[in-house]
């Protein structure tokens, strides 16, 4: 559940220990936990000195070099390669460096369900949610028919795949994790994400097949548009949604609970600079 966890029994080890699960919370990017014994919590402790945390280190170069040789060649010769977002990307402070390989490759982007919001849905290559057989419609046929896909920062779990019904091939699949790239039965480690993509973007060839294969045959499931008639009846999900989506704007933000939400707001379209928060890593209500 965390990558540190520490327990301080002496206020002389509190500083120390605190720093350490800090520091490990900032590298790792995952949770840590600290316990601290209720009669030493309002007890004085030693004066903070000057620390930096957070520093992760670099790729190992030739790891490096050889993820993204491997991954351009096989992108570069691809027919309908795509593009994936999924929820890791933020942790590894890398949705950005992913929004301008976008714009460099030219390729179809979709995100998971988790990452929402992480690709601007005004963006001309943005496709909509890859959610396997709830996708966006038009989405998952692209995705699953492409011949090369990349997944930069995905969880693959019950809930992001609709019980493992995505149709993904595991030979087509260049995921791209934190600290590793897999591609083609061969996994790369000690890859920086942030490091990959920047340099991924410098040697990829753009390619719009896929963008131009969805635009053949997208469609939309709009919701219902407000009306006097529509006022008058009954509420129903769809309607109470269509209100939801008349009050989004730039300034506000949707937080997505467990359960019938995470269906709901996906059909939502954001505008720019909306956020969006959804937990998909256990079933809580209440997270």
């Amino acid at each position: 559940v965390t990558v540190d966890a520490v327990i301080i029994n002496h206020v002389d080890e509190a500083p120390l220990l605190i720093d350490q699960a800090i520091e490990r919370a900032l590298q790792y990017k995952k949770p840590v936990y600290i316990e601290l014994a209720c009669n030493l919590a309002g007890l004085p402790t030693a004066e903070p000195t000057r620390h930096h945390f957070g520093f992760d280190g670099q790729s190992d170069p030739d790891a490096l070099a050889g993820a993204v040789a491997h991954a351009a060649k096989v992108l570069n010769a691809a027919v309908k390669p795509t593009l994936v977002a999924g929820s890791k990307l933020r942790a590894a402070g890398a949705t950005q460096t992913f929004r301008r390989l976008v714009a460099t490759s030219a390729y179809a982007v979709a995100s998971m369900p988790n990452a929402k919001g992480f690709i601007s849905e005004r963006d001309p290559h943005y496709i909509g949610v890859y959610w396997g057989p709830v996708s966006t419609p038009a989405c998952s046929e692209i995705i699953e028919s492409s011949d090369v896909y990349l997944f930069a920062g995905p969880t693959f779990t019950d809930y992001t795949t609709t019980g493992y019904s995505t149709l993904i091939d595991k030979q087509k699949m260049i995921e791209v994790a934190p600290k590793f790239v897999k591609l083609q039965g061969k996994t790369y480690q000690h890859v920086l994400m942030n490091e990959f993509l920047v340099e991924l973007e410098k040697v990829i060839r753009p390619n719009a097949a896929a963008l131009e294969a969805y635009r053949r045959i997208q469609g939309e499931a709009p919701l219902p548009q407000s009306s006097e008639q529509a006022d008058k009846k009954p509420v129903s999900t769809r309607y109470l949604f269509a209100k939801i989506q008349a009050m989004l704007s730039s300034e506000t933000a949707v937080i997505a609970e467990t359960g019938d939400s995470w269906f709901n707001t996906m059909r939502l379209k954001l505008p720019e600079g909306c956020g969006y928060e959804i937990q998909m890593q256990y079933g809580s209500i209440g997270w």
